[in-house]
């Protein structure tokens, strides 16, 4: 599968976002990801997409480790198995579809 945002994809990669069980695209970056999950929302959040603003910064651990860890949505790309346990404000406001289903 493909789209024009995305760095080219086979497959998903299932993780878990403050309990909420998703499958993402493969090799891409969390905020990518993100925005292709719900493109009506993270499109419009106020995210510098370089790694320069801070507004996607998130909490989470990795399947087997206990060590929460912490990083930012628009430079890592999520493991499968992978718990994301907190989220940023301007994440939060733009997950909040995801989270109320």
């Amino acid at each position: 599968m493909n789209d024009s945002l995305l760095v080219p994809w086979d497959g998903t990669t299932p993780i878990r976002i403050l309990g909420r069980p998703v499958d993402v695209p493969e090799n891409n970056v969390l905020l990518r990801c993100l925005q292709h999950l719900l493109p009506e929302t993270v499109t419009y959040g106020r995210f510098c997409w370089n790694d320069e603003c801070g507004n996607s910064e998130f909490r989470y651990r990795l399947p087997g480790d206990p060590e929460e860890r912490v990083e930012r949505a628009c430079r890592f790309v999520p493991v499968a198995g992978m718990e994301i346990t907190a989220v940023s404000e301007q994440l939060r406001q733009v997950l909040a579809p995801l989270l109320e289903r």
